[in-house]
């Protein structure tokens, strides 16, 4: 076969050769003997006759250039049939065989100059069919086997697309500037702290719109190409070649977008290291991109020989210039970062001791790889506490350190907080401040559709202390026309006192918003529960075509109703509140400790810390007690804020100097609990169910006697785990945990 091979080869370079020497331009005749003739002598009948084999010869070397054209692609393709069978046969070979021939090796060598000549053919043979093309469109020949209106088709819309690509390319800057500037009011007028997420993928997508066009410009045009025009080799490699450049484009500004937008300090820092960050993107991007496009080739035109083997296994070399590069780049930039750090190893003060000199290159190597490692564990640190269970993982085991170190210290008398900051702390306070939360998405979507009168009614569904109320005031806040109403269970007759206007006036007088605080008292689990409620949807449903209505359910209550009216659509829309995260938590945390002029001091919950650490290693080390404690108290409440606030003021006491100091966390023991009869665990789902519940409201409820329900009651309420409210009772706050997750255990409880 390899002789076969290379004998096709050479006969397809010698019709290649001959295709090149053979002229299109009519030969020489030779000397005419006419010319001697008198000219009295009539020459038509020769000068006719000579015109004749003129044509004549042209139309055989027409046919000549034919044939030889149709030869030499008749010999391409059998080289190509060859070429792929002779490929075929390596994954037959063995492997020493195999690294033989695709190796470096006297066999490999032979392999790849077969295999370069192969490739020199080929484009020799594409050369001159461009040529021939050329040619015939430069003569204003109508070109063989395509139609004037076919090349208008596809020119015609491409030249469209390029000034629509341009007009667009043009004016894109400025549209963003404009949205950012519009997200940035936005950002100003809810007073955010930090960008809006909107507003960073904004930003994100400056830096990537420039590659994302020129890439669609190219998905363009190439669709709108001819099925027969995209099989051809010339239009392939042009479109991995432009393509593989634009996708290299778009990788490297992804990557040092997410660069810029994880590493704040270089906003200080000015546009020098994000210069160069980006040279140094590019620069692996072009080397990256160089090498594919060169296996890529030699795969299409020669197949995965030799020569794709060679350049695949050396390609990896090209890492120790391009390393050194980015060294000689980086190398101030490395140092400077160095310096920066505060308690430097031996490594890093060798490192600084030969910033200059000879040995500084190998300093800066060192030292840059020791960067990167340290910045990869903590980025990969990062992304592991961002996934839920690492985070609850973290909180159990900080929890188990802290139970260690309890049995290990001896114990410290200390006394609750004062009332005022007790009070601040508390779950049912109103605080000043607001944190930044899922809920705020709901509040500008119901706000907006407040103000364009888009009635309806609306359902707002979480759990006790999961912000209900908080989102109600803040929403009441954000629309000038808003009633607020804390339901009572009396069904309609709260709204009609508020709506008790004549007719007429109705539709100038109704406002654009009516929130219903505590709705789910409307709702009872006993038989005819449901009319209160039913007859105030009735009220709110006939009057919703310009006023929005919002009614906030508990989740405990929530299910009974979904399976109650299931039949039918209740509400327009269902807004349902999602647990906090343990940031959110912990910036709370802090928000309510500041009001209440509380510093919480987290030294009683640190380890001895190892000889030589100074004041900036106790900072750092209080630091993490505080992220670490925040994530506790997150996961033990379940991302509630409300029972994390009782959390946080019950771990919180005084000691003789004022200080408030940080306890281990401190939650009741919740085994009495779980020695309760089926009786009592059916009254505390009432209580849940009805809050406040009085005892007559729990005994119709439970179908059971009302003196029974009345012992429950005063035993939980000299317990602690209920409390009470007038003439009726609720789950204590500090219990209110410990009785949802018995109750789920139980079955008793279901999610909605």
């Amino acid at each position: 076969m390899r002789l076969t091979l290379a004998a096709s080869r050479d006969e397809l370079g010698h019709a290649l050769d001959e295709l090149a020497s053979a002229g299109s331009t009519v030969p020489d005749l030779g000397p005419n003997p006419l010319t001697d003739i008198p000219s009295n002598v009539a020459t038509e009948t020769v000068s006719l006759r000579r015109r004749a084999v003129e044509v004549q010869i042209q139309a055989a070397r027409r046919e000549e250039r034919m044939v030889r054209a149709l030869r030499a692609a008749t010999l391409l393709t059998e080289v190509d049939a060859l070429n792929g069978d002779r490929l075929s046969l390596l994954s037959s070979l063995s492997p020493q065989k195999r690294a033989g021939v695709t190796g470096f090796t006297q066999a490999g060598f032979d392999q790849s100059h077969s295999e370069a000549r192969q490739l020199l053919l080929i484009l020799r043979y594409h050369r001159h069919v461009a040529e021939g093309w050329l040619g015939e469109l430069r003569s204003r020949q109508r070109i063989q086997g395509v139609s004037s209106w076919h090349v208008a088709a596809v020119a015609v819309p491409w030249l469209l697309a390029i000034v629509g690509f341009v007009w667009l390319r043009r004016r894109s800057p400025d549209w963003l500037r404009a949205i950012d500037e519009r997200l940035l009011e936005l950002d100003r007028r809810e007073q955010r702290a930090s960008p809006s997420a909107l507003r960073k993928a904004l930003h994100f997508l400056k830096a990537l719109h420039r590659p994302l066009e020129s890439l669609s410009l190219l998905a363009l045009m190439v669709w709108l190409l001819p099925a027969s025009a995209d099989g051809l080799l010339e239009v392939q490699l042009a479109e991995a070649i432009i393509g593989w450049s634009l996708g290299g484009a778009l990788i490297v500004n992804v990557i040092n977008a997410i660069a810029a937008s994880s590493s704040p300090s270089e906003v200080h820092a000015g546009d020098d290291i994000a210069a160069l960050r980006l040279r140094s993107l590019r620069l692996v991007g072009h080397t990256v991109v160089g090498f594919a496009l060169v296996l890529l080739a030699s795969a299409r035109l020669v197949g995965k020989g030799t020569v794709y083997s060679w350049v695949y296994s050396t390609c990896w070399f090209a890492a120790i210039p391009l390393f050194l590069i980015l060294i000689r780049w980086w190398r101030e930039v490395v140092f400077h970062r160095v310096e920066r750090v505060r308690r430097k190893s031996e490594l890093q003060s060798w490192v600084l001791a030969n910033r200059i000199g000879w040995k500084s290159f190998f300093a800066a190597m060192i030292a840059a790889v020791q960067l990167f490692v340290l910045g990869f564990y903590k980025a990969l640190r990062n992304r592991a506490t961002s996934f839920n269970l690492a985070r609850r993982a973290h909180a159990y085991l900080f929890k188990r350190e802290l139970a260690r170190l309890r049995s290990d210290q001896p114990s410290v008398q200390a006394r609750p907080l004062d009332a005022k900051a007790s009070a601040i702390l508390g779950p049912t306070n109103q605080t000043k401040g607001w944190v930044s939360c899922l809920a705020d998405g709901h509040i500008d979507a119901l706000a907006a559709r407040a103000h364009a009168g888009r009635g309806g009614v609306v359902a707002l569904v979480g759990g006790r202390g999961m912000g209900k109320s908080c989102m109600l005031r803040r929403l009441g806040t954000r629309v000038d026309s808003s009633i607020t109403l804390e339901c009572l269970g009396d069904g309609d007759g709260q709204l009609r006192s508020l709506f008790s206007f004549d007719g007429g006036a109705e539709a100038t007088r109704a406002p654009s918003l009516v929130l219903l605080d505590d709705a789910h008292r409307l709702i009872k689990p006993v038989r005819g529960g449901l009319r209160p409620f039913d007859e105030a949807f009735a009220f709110a449903r006939s009057r919703s075509d310009h006023t929005l209505w919002v009614f906030a359910i508990d989740d405990v209550v929530w299910p009974f109703l979904r399976r109650a009216r299931d039949s039918r659509p209740l509400f327009d829309e269902i807004v349902t509140l999602r647990p906090w995260t343990d940031e959110q938590i912990g910036e709370l945390l802090s928000l309510r400790s500041a009001e209440a002029a509380v510093v919480p001091n987290f030294e009683g919950l640190l380890e001895k810390l190892p000889a030589g650490a100074d004041e900036v290693d106790k900072q750092e080390a209080l630091a993490a007690r505080r992220i670490g404690y925040f994530r506790m108290v997150w996961d033990y409440t379940r991302g509630n804020p409300a029972m994390a606030l009782e959390v946080w003021r019950a771990s919180l006491s005084e000691d003789d100097a004022g200080v408030a100091r940080v306890l281990s966390l401190a939650v009741p023991d919740s085994a009495e609990l779980q020695r309760l009869p089926d009786s009592a665990l059916f009254i505390l789902r009432a209580i849940m169910q009805l809050e406040p519940a009085t005892v007559s409201e729990i005994a119709q409820s439970t179908r059971l006697p009302e003196t029974h329900v009345l012992n429950a009651v005063t035993f939980g309420v000299q317990r602690g785990y209920l409390t009470e409210d007038g003439d009726a009772v609720r789950v204590a706050w500090a219990w209110l945990h410990s009785v949802v997750v018995l109750l789920e255990r139980r079955h008793l409880l279901v999610n909605s």
